[in-house]
């Protein structure tokens, strides 16, 4: 059985109570501001689309990290270790560019899927 808390009143009930307040308010406040449920479904949906994109970029980024090419023979005047320094160096820079441009592919062709959606139906 659930215990009554002191002069009768049901702990629960008034946390119940203070938890609907809180929602009506955050409803209203969205409602009021003009930011409706959708605004966040959409937000979210092209979060992800840009997550996914941002990792599939870094994955065929760091494809290149991973397999040393043959024809990345150095100059005489650089030391091994210098040239492989320069070398991450660069790779780490393409990896980078090759996430964000991926990111913002994934976040156009969400858009563009979320738009062909909205005029079909």
């Amino acid at each position: 059985m659930l215990s009554v808390g002191p002069g009768g009143a049901n702990p629960f009930c008034s946390l119940g109570r203070a938890l609907l307040t809180l929602a009506i308010w955050q409803d209203s406040c969205c409602v009021a501001a003009g930011i409706g449920v959708m605004t966040y479904f959409i937000g979210g949906y092209l979060l992800l689309c840009a997550a996914l994109g941002g990792a599939w970029g870094w994955y065929r980024g760091t494809r290149r990290l991973r397999w040393r090419s043959p024809h990345s023979d150095r100059p005489d005047d650089v030391s091994p270790a210098e040239h492989w320094r320069q070398r991450v160096a660069v790779l780490r820079r393409q990896r980078t560019l090759a996430t964000v441009a991926y990111a913002a592919i994934g976040t156009a062709l969400g858009l563009a899927l979320l738009i062909f959606l909205a005029h079909r139906v």
